[in-house]
């Protein structure tokens, strides 16, 4: 499940046209990438892969009566 207080990044992966994954051959963690204009040839590093948007979620209200750390409805994101 989502946390609150930690560090999230999204990138769009609904592009039909290309794709993320993890080279399973690869020993420095490679990610790889397909687009309509190249099929497979392109890598990148897989520190490349958090060039999105970077998020926070946070807790809406303050009540101590939830103990855990666990996401729920109505929380923000920052």
């Amino acid at each position: 499940p989502l946390m609150y207080n930690k560090e999230y990044y999204m990138f769009n992966a609904g592009n039909k046209n290309s794709y993320i994954k993890l080279k399973k051959d690869s020993s420095v963690g490679e990610i790889l990438t397909r687009s309509k204009y190249n099929q497979n040839s392109n890598y990148i590093n897989y520190r490349n892969l958090y060039i999105g948007e970077k998020f926070i979620i946070r807790r809406k209200s303050n009540s101590q009566s939830i103990n855990d750390d666990i996401v729920r409805n109505d929380d923000r994101v920052y």
